[in-house]
């Protein structure tokens, strides 16, 4: 039995190196707290099997729900952030300092009687366990408040599901299994069996699933992935789409361009909209066109200047607002993953040229028509 605690504990402690290499400054600091706490708590496990003492055992304990109690907490703030439910800083804190009042009975176990009025630690199987025991009222009180959160984490998810374009249905399935998984494990499992704790392995397999949410959310994380590919300008919009042309979000700047991007689910491929085939699937298309070939497709709304880039100028329905838009790989660190575009409003400098070419055209005719008026202009 010890091996199963120390073999969760051994890939915990793997996830988090793999989240270690995998990280990025704009990951939510929320997932980077719930991979150190996890390897914590299971660590903690592995201290409870070999524990020789009760004082020993319970100390151990303490740490269990130490990071049990706040990795559920942050994992339940980073699902409302991924959902696109935002937290104030007030909110945010005021759910980690109730989360840490509920904690601090655990902290008076065998001095008081609010967690454990009783509790022994006998050995099974080569492991030691902590049975026989009888819970004070904060011990229940604090596994409300751990159910709550789960049941938070779900009404988020289901919400997002039906409600918001822009949350990827993947990410909502790739959250809600391990949630699930953990809540099974944590309520379900104790009532199951005494002898072995399901709680870890269920924390190891929610960190596998959280580092294939970690690898997508770069992208759907549009004004992020926007900053590693362009710095920061004010006005400038992002859309981005990955290689197979699924949609993976835009800004305000871009909706205001392009109109159908606010009701386009978040995945959903360009090339099945039709709106969308002679501006966006066209712009990209001569993007790759250009990157495979060196030549930009002839077309009147697109210029290309010899750069690297493929430009265009788009209207919007009215004709009121020329957009200056470029197109080019959307990266990720220095990884392409797909395709941006970035989208300026350029209705003044076009306005402009367009008031430059009528003043040179008038100021060409008023030359012209003197000269074509004089004598030796004139025919016999």
């Amino acid at each position: 039995m010890l091996g199963y605690y120390v073999t969760m504990f051994g890939l915990s402690l793997f996830f988090t190196i793999v989240y270690a290499f995998m990280w990025h400054k704009h990951f939510d600091v929320n997932i980077t707290l719930i991979f150190l706490l996890i390897p914590l708590g299971n660590l903690a496990y592995v201290a409870v099997a070999r524990a020789s003492e009760l004082q020993e055992a319970v100390l151990a304990i303490q740490l269990v729900y130490l990071s049990s109690t706040f990795a559920i907490l942050f994992i339940m703030i980073a699902i409302l952030g991924l959902c696109h439910i935002r937290l104030s800083r007030i909110k945010r804190a005021v759910l980690i300092l109730a989360t840490a009042l509920l904690y601090l009975p655990v902290l008076t176990i065998e001095r008081t009687n609010m967690f454990y009025k009783n509790v022994e630690l006998v050995e099974r199987n080569g492991v030691s366990i902590l049975t026989g025991k009888d819970y004070g009222p904060m011990h229940t009180v604090l596994h409300i408040w751990i159910l709550l959160c789960f049941l938070i984490c779900f009404i988020a998810l289901i919400y997002s599901h039906i409600k918001k374009n822009d949350v990827s249905h993947k990410i909502i399935y790739l959250l809600f299994v391990p949630v699930l998984v953990c809540v099974l494990c944590f309520f379900v499992g104790r009532r199951i069996t005494e002898d072995i704790e399901l709680v870890p392995a269920a924390y190891v397999f929610a960190q596998f699933m959280y580092l294939l949410v970690v690898y997508r959310i770069s992208l759907y994380d549009i004004n992020d992935s926007g900053l590693d590919s362009l710095l920061q300008k004010g006005g400038t919009g992002f859309a981005s789409f990955d290689f197979k042309l699924r949609y993976l979000g835009c800004n305000e700047v871009a909706e205001k361009c392009l109109p159908m991007l606010v009701e386009l689910h978040v995945d959903k491929p360009v090339k099945e909209i039709a709106e969308l085939q002679d501006n966006v699937v066209m712009w990209i298309s001569a993007f790759i066109q250009k990157e495979s070939t060196g030549n930009a497709p002839v077309s009147v709304d697109i210029f290309d200047d010899g750069d690297e880039d493929v430009h265009f100028h788009y209207k919007n329905k009215d004709g009121s607002k020329t957009y200056h838009v470029e197109v080019n790989y959307l990266f990720d660190g220095r990884k392409k993953r797909g395709y941006q575009l970035f989208i300026t409003d350029d209705t003044a400098d076009v306005k402009y040229m367009e008031f430059q070419e009528r003043f040179n055209t008038v100021l060409r005719n008023q030359v012209e028509a003197p000269i074509s008026a004089m004598p030796e202009n004139k025919p016999n």
